[in-house]
């Protein structure tokens, strides 16, 4: 009973993983799926099986005498012919498609590159062009998410350039009231990165401004802008583990706009017991 429920469970995990090499994700790359099927087959505890020939390999390995001698020879034979044949004759037929995506992602390459180096020419000036950001949006929204996340010697934002970005943020949320997940990643990102790019109060104070002016410009729901990263960190510091970036001011400021109300205001009251128990701890010393 116990060997056929076993090999219950293996012909079923076989059966669900076979042939996955025809569903690898290509990204422009010519021939991936013959790749996929020769690439490693070893996981760490369970073969990572790539063909139906793994799958019958595994199942004939499973099953004592009998398997060895039809299932398992068998699956060597279907696994060689897939990966010598059935893979490389898909990835001919994809031929036209890989082609089409890999000159699709080279010009999407080349326009980031133009981005960028508009961005690092003059950041400033870049950054209040409203007229060069409202041309393609969506796509100028993924390429300063990116710029952003990329740029590691950017420390430190100013309380202008912090500004410029919500304030592109909000030009294109005007008059919306909801907004695709894809460009809600963007957002996200955006405001991550301005997040843990502002060092200066100064910033900051833009920053918790910027998010409020978005709010009250707009009817998108804050939690498809506001990263879950802030969130988190303000959720989470009630409990003690405050490692949150704004002040007490900042976050007031947006607590009074109905933003994460409940939760700065528990943060809020665990600084002030916080700070009232370090001077009674002085007064008692």
């Amino acid at each position: 009973m116990k060997r056929a429920i076993s090999m219950i469970v293996v012909a079923v995990s076989c059966l669900l993983q076979q042939g996955c090499y025809m569903f690898v994700d290509r990204e422009g790359k010519y021939f991936a799926s013959t790749k996929e099927a020769w690439s490693s087959r070893h996981g760490e505890w369970w073969p990572n099986l790539r063909t139906t020939g793994d799958c019958m390999m595994l199942m004939g390995a499973c099953i004592p005498v009998a398997g060895w001698v039809t299932l398992l020879p068998a699956g060597f034979v279907v696994n060689a012919a897939e990966c010598c044949a059935v893979a490389p004759a898909f990835d001919t037929v994809m031929l036209p498609i890989d082609f089409l995506d890999n000159m699709l992602l080279q010009i999407e390459e080349a326009n980031y590159q133009d981005v960028r180096r508009r961005l690092e020419s003059d950041l400033d000036a870049t950054l209040a062009d409203s007229e060069y950001w409202e041309s393609r949006a969506c796509d100028k929204l993924y390429y300063l998410n990116r710029w952003l996340s990329e740029k590691s010697d950017l420390k430190n934002l100013s309380d202008k350039q912090v500004s410029a970005i919500l304030s592109i943020l909000r030009s294109w949320l005007k008059g919306q009231s909801d907004i695709d997940w894809r460009t809600m990643y963007q957002f996200q990102g955006i405001v991550g990165s301005v997040y843990e790019k502002s060092c200066e109060r100064e910033s900051l104070d833009m920053l918790a401004k910027g998010l409020v002016e978005i709010k009250e410009a707009t009817k998108v729901p804050m939690f498809q802008v506001i990263p879950h990263k802030i969130e988190y960190s303000i959720s989470s510091a009630s409990e003690g583990k405050d490692n949150v970036k704004f002040s007490d001011e900042q976050l007031m400021v947006l607590r009074d706009a109905d933003i994460m109300r409940a939760e700065i205001d528990r943060l809020l009251k665990m600084r002030q017991e916080k700070r009232e128990k370090e001077v009674n701890g002085q007064g008692t010393n």
